[in-house]
């Protein structure tokens, strides 16, 4: 007869962590804890190192691009345009690199296109205008050695002939600073700064804004000029004010896009109204339809505008204002508000249609 048996216990399993699965499969896992352990100190250590994560992903995409949003309806084009200008590959669009040369490429094929007039001094073979007939060079060598500048300008001439000899003036600067630290706020730090809102932004708004007047003109004629050297201190806008095509007195007004890329709150700035009584009435009157928040400054702003007004021309600065990436390598496109470049685009064409059709 067999002996009884005494009844066998079971071995302990330690509960299952239930913050196991939370931990990213990338991340280091402990092996599993002593059956004494503490279950709080086991979750408390596995949250803590979730959270890790995902400060760690955060500060990722702080420094790299996210993948870019899809363009709002009707931005299409001008979505494509600022992505371009404002791709890293295009070296910040510094005076002397193949990626600003590409760029002062890209806006003369982008005004032929639309079908402006170049009204640069360069020269072409028999045909359409080439791309160096919208070329204004001028020299910086007093400034760089980097190599001289280079102005696009275009013309759509207006519909009233009466009125050819006096055009109103669209500008924004194309040229950005690109690798030089000294002239970044992010010093220290090497890289390309691609100065997507500084300013892709107000380029890809004047290459818009060109289209829209090459398919529907306005009475007066407009010049479309997308300036080098800004950064530098004005010097495109200063060149073409002292040697344009026309001189100063003959020209209307002036409208400056310097930075129109990251409106917030419906909040955009207008400098220079102070230039002449007409300008706010104008402003306020287009932005009816346009529904934005108007902060009227000063005529100050060191950008285009400013030799403009120095020499009498009545002039506006459109801005969505200052941020911290400006000047660093995180001025991005996917960091753009393109739907209020749009809407920044949308006031504009309407002052411009305003001052080239009643002034």
């Amino acid at each position: 007869m067999d002996r009884p048996r005494a009844p066998r216990t079971a071995t302990p399993v330690p509960p299952e962590d239930p913050f196991r699965d939370a931990v990213p499969t990338d991340m280091p896992r402990s092996t599993s804890p002593p059956v004494d352990a503490n279950p709080r100190a086991v979750r408390r250590d596995a949250s803590l190192a979730l959270v890790a994560s995902l400060v760690a992903l955060v500060l990722a995409a702080g420094c790299a691009p996210l993948p870019p949003p899809p363009p709002p309806p009707g931005a299409g084009q001008l979505w494509a345009d600022v992505a371009y200008i404002g791709d890293p590959d295009r070296v910040g669009r510094q005076l002397g690199s193949p990626g600003r040369d590409s760029v002062t490429a890209y806006i003369a094929r982008a005004f032929a296109a639309a079908g402006l007039r170049p009204v640069g001094t360069g020269e072409c073979a028999a045909g359409p205008p080439c791309e160096s007939a919208f070329a204004q060079p001028f020299p910086v060598s007093a400034v760089t050695s980097w190599g001289g500048g280079l102005n696009v300008v275009g013309l759509v001439p207006g519909t009233d002939p009466s009125l050819g000899g006096r055009p109103v003036v669209v500008g924004a600067h194309y040229d950005h600073v690109g690798r030089v630290e000294s002239l970044s706020r992010d010093p220290g730090t090497p890289g390309v700064r691609p100065g997507a809102d500084d300013n892709a932004s107000g380029t890809a708004a004047l290459l818009e804004l060109a289209r829209r007047l090459g398919r529907r003109p306005a009475p007066r004629p407009v010049l479309f000029v997308a300036f080098d050297a800004e950064e530098l201190g004005l010097i495109g806008s200063e060149h073409f004010v002292a040697d344009g095509p026309l001189p100063p007195d003959s020209l209307v007004a002036m409208l400056n896009l310097d930075m129109v890329g990251r409106l917030r709150g419906g909040r955009l700035t207008v400098r220079g109204a102070v230039s002449d009584d007409r300008w706010r009435d104008v402003v306020e009157g287009a932005n009816a339809d346009v529904g934005l928040s108007l902060l009227f400054r000063s005529a100050g702003g060191g950008s285009d505008h400013m030799p403009f007004l120095r020499s009498g021309v009545p002039a506006l600065h459109f801005f969505t204002g200052l941020h911290p990436d400006y000047h660093t390598r995180r001025d991005r496109v996917d960091r753009l508000n393109v739907a209020g470049m749009l809407r920044v685009v949308d006031l504009v064409e309407a002052v411009l249609r305003e001052v080239a059709t009643r002034w």
